[in-house]
């Protein structure tokens, strides 16, 4: 198997993600396609958009920990046109630590089902 093919295990966040990170290789560490606990690994991993819970409301990503406190990471933030005055459409922002979470945000997040099932019923 070339490094530039997408092992046929993975789901489509996998491939979604490998092919964003390939475009950016000195960004990121390449892991052994072939290795079958990777492939099994990123199996188990799927892509949700959740409404921002109302407690995430006014926080940054960093006090919200959501990989530490249930194993998901946000990827990408759809703010609202509500969010800020001027907006007519929602605006894609890659989240940083100190991102704050506003009312109408869409959250894109990363993990297992289970966890992203959680926040969703939050």
């Amino acid at each position: 198997m070339s490094t530039d093919s997408i092992p046929q295990q993975a789901n489509s966040l996998t491939a979604t993600l490998y092919q964003t990170l390939k475009r950016h290789p000195k960004r990121i560490v390449f892991t052994d396609g072939e290795d079958m606990r990777v492939i099994r690994v990123a199996a188990r991993m799927v892509a949700m958009e959740i409404a921002a819970p109302i407690p995430f409301v006014g926080k940054n990503l960093r006090d919200l920990a959501l990989r530490q406190r249930y194993g998901v990471q946000v990827y990408l933030i759809k703010k609202s046109p509500a969010a800020k005055a001027g907006r007519d459409a929602m605006t894609e922002v890659v989240p940083v630590p100190d991102t704050v979470i506003e009312r109408g945000d869409i959250l894109v997040l990363a993990g297992r089902e289970e966890a992203l099932r959680k926040l969703r019923n939050l």
